[in-house]
């Protein structure tokens, strides 16, 4: 079937006449599609990668481009695809540098997270937690913080306190960041009722920012912010995060759709609007992104 994605992508895949020189730049047009949220369209230019140019003999950074092709499939709402391309970057990622190795951490427990798959979210994390710990001089990043924010949120669900080094551990995963920082620790932090990561988690989000400064970066339609938001309840703040997920799930991002579908739900349950209906999460449970409803419907005890 042809879809003005395939097509955008075929005129991509026109103009390579050369896949050994040209496949690299394709590869990262297609990520930074995704950082965009451009989800469908990400993910067709990576299937022309995939598809055409490494067997024509291009050269890529295959680690890079499984991990991405990864995370497009998880907001795309394909959980099969994604868990396959994560096993293909697992086996690829086992003899690459640390830092790419906790990559494969963070997309397992991305699949993980979605699906509600508490326990295996559970194990990636203490599997990330001893390969940071022994190697303590390699540089992290925002796909470390996410995970780790995500652990600590299944913790909080599972009727645990945060970790007492959760802020620590942040601090070793993205010095460079306050913004990013927080926007990690926003969802665990909501489950205790601590609105205080908000305002600058949510600026992490804004455009306009440099690239180690940039949530979007992972979380490119802020489902995190707005599981957490919609966990407080802070409807007004939810109104831009929800135009985000809007535009995302209108360029073939199935999850943000589906969880904007699920906040809306909510609020309108939470507001007396939606007569007396209790929210279902249809679009949810059809894409198997269980987790991603259970959270939805946890409340702190108390809201700051």
């Amino acid at each position: 079937m042809v879809t003005p994605m395939t097509q955008k992508a075929g005129r991509t895949a026109s103009m390579v006449e050369d896949p050994p020189q040209v496949a690299d730049g394709v590869q990262r047009l297609g990520t930074s599609l995704l950082w965009s949220g451009r989800v469908g369209e990400a993910l067709a230019v990576l299937d022309v990668v995939f598809d055409r140019l490494l067997p024509a003999g291009g050269i890529i950074n295959l680690a890079e481009a499984l991990f991405w092709r990864g995370v497009g499939r998880c907001y795309a709402g394909d959980l099969a695809g994604a868990t396959e391309t994560a096993r293909l970057f697992r086996a690829e990622a086992e003899h690459r540098s640390v830092h790419t190795r906790t990559h494969a951490y963070a997309i397992d427990g991305l699949i993980e997270f979605l699906r509600g798959d508490w326990a295996g979210l559970r194990a990636t994390n203490v599997g990330l937690s001893e390969l940071i710990d022994t190697h303590p001089d390699v540089s992290l990043c925002l796909a470390t913080s996410a995970g780790i924010g995500m652990a600590a949120a299944v913790a909080v669900l599972g009727g645990k306190a945060l970790p007492a080094d959760l802020d620590d551990q942040m601090m070793r995963a993205v010095p460079e960041s306050a913004g990013v920082r927080a926007a990690s620790v926003l969802l665990p932090r909501a489950m205790t009722g601590d609105a205080s990561p908000v305002a600058a988690g949510l600026a992490a989000y804004r455009s306009g920012l440099g690239l180690s400064d940039r949530m979007r970066v992972w979380d490119s339609a802020a489902i995190l912010p707005a599981i957490g938001l919609t966990m407080l309840e802070r409807w007004d703040d939810l109104e831009p995060v929800l135009a985000r997920l809007d535009a995302v799930a209108a360029d073939g991002g199935r999850v943000p759709g589906a969880v904007a579908a699920a906040v809306r739900e909510e609020r309108a349950a939470a507001t007396g609007g939606g007569a007396g209906a209790p929210p279902r999460h249809e679009a949810l449970l059809a894409l198997e992104c269980h987790g991603l409803s259970e959270l939805l419907r946890y409340r702190p005890a108390t809201r700051g």
